[in-house]
Parts: C-alpha cells; structure tokens; sequence
C-alpha cells in the first residue's frame, strides 16, 4: 500500500466488509508505527492492518489483527485487494481460489507458497521450510532440518503448475505450554483457472529447551 489516504481506505473497506460486527461502525482510521489502526464504535475493538510484499500488479496484500495483546498471536487475517476494490479472505480457501483466479494465475510460485503457509496452516502463521528459509534460531534444530523433500519445487506442464513444499507452525501445545512445532508437506496443482491443494502432516517437534 502506498504512504496515502489511498491505503486508509482499503484498510477502512476491509474490516468493514469483512471483521467489523454487523451492530458497530468504524469510528475512525489512523497510522502509527506499526500499520493502520481501524478503530471500532466498541471499545476496545480496533484492528491493525500491515501490507504484505506482493509481486502481483493491481493488488494489495494486508495483514489484519486485532489490536490487543495475544501471546502466542494467532495467525494474521490476510487479504488481498483489487484495484477495483474486490477483496479476498486468504484464511479462506474460497478467498485463496479467488485471489488466485482474479490474478489470472500470476501469483509467483514462492509468495503462493508463503500465501498458503501463513494462511492456511490453522490457529497459528506458517512459514516455509527449507534451505533458503532456516526457522529461528531457537527452534533451528537437526531434526527439523533434516526433513526430506522440503525444498520448494515449482514445475509447469501443458500450464499447469505443480507447486511442493514444506511449512511449520508453532504453538503451545507441548508439555507445559512448551512450544511445540508441526510440519506439513503442501502439494499444490493449479491452472490460470483453478487451484486445489493437500497436506501431510510429516513431523511434530519439540524444540531444544536449552538456554541459547
């Protein structure tokens, strides 16, 4: 989004269309540092909307979360935005068909993946899994390295793509809260018209409780 009004809007449309209750408004938008807050008639309530990297033209990509203190944070609400204002819920699997389509399949094979990692893995963010995108140093252990075929591979055929990679999640679901990672390997077979994907579930990892 750019450093405007313009990206106000946007923000303004999407919770509206979208997040806000059907018996509140929105009561004001304003930027601070850490994105575009969207306040609510209902205090509390307020959103922050952060635009994500996209190499798709004639779209935004935001970030949406609720503007509270959540820790873990749940995974982000994502969307993405046409410059006709037609908007797509990426948790959604219809909102990440519709992206997909309305981009006329020219979403490039790793921010797909990314999209589809961050959004579709459940209650927490995804993030792919491979050589060039090691997991924070905490959770960097052999055992999650070591996963075979987890290198993003991306091939086309008669236009088809054929997209394969890894994602991991964390959550507090170990031992005493003790954060707890989950792998799945994504296979992901889409046209200019269409998109369809499954999971596996390959590894679930506790990582090194050790002080670093």
């Amino acid at each position: 989004m750019s450093e405007s009004g313009a990206d106000r809007d946007v923000a303004r449309r999407v919770v509206e269309r979208h997040l806000l209750p059907a018996d509140s408004r929105v009561e004001s938008v304003y930027r601070r540092p850490d994105g575009i807050v969207v306040q609510s008639d209902v205090a509390p309530l307020a959103w922050v909307a952060m635009p994500v990297r996209t190499a798709v033209e004639g779209f935004d990509v935001l970030d949406v979360l609720q503007d509270e203190d959540i820790d873990p944070p749940p995974a982000p609400e994502g969307f993405a935005v046409a410059a006709d204002g037609r908007s797509f819920h990426l948790n959604e699997p219809e909102g990440i068909r519709g992206f997909w389509v309305a981009a006329g399949g020219r979403i490039p094979p790793e921010e797909l993946a990314r999209h589809l990692a961050k959004y579709q893995s459940g209650d927490h963010e995804g993030r792919l899994l491979g050589a060039q995108h090691v997991p924070a140093p905490h959770l960097a252990e052999p055992s999650l390295e070591s996963i075979p075929e987890c290198e993003l591979v991306a091939d086309v055929l008669e236009g088809r793509l054929r997209l394969r990679f890894c994602s991991y999640a964390v959550s507090p679901t170990g031992p005493d809260a003790q954060d707890r990672i989950s792998v799945r390997r994504w296979d992901v077979r889409a046209d200019e018209e269409s998109i369809d994907w499954s999971t596996e579930l390959v590894a679930e990892l506790l990582p090194d409780s050790r002080d670093e």
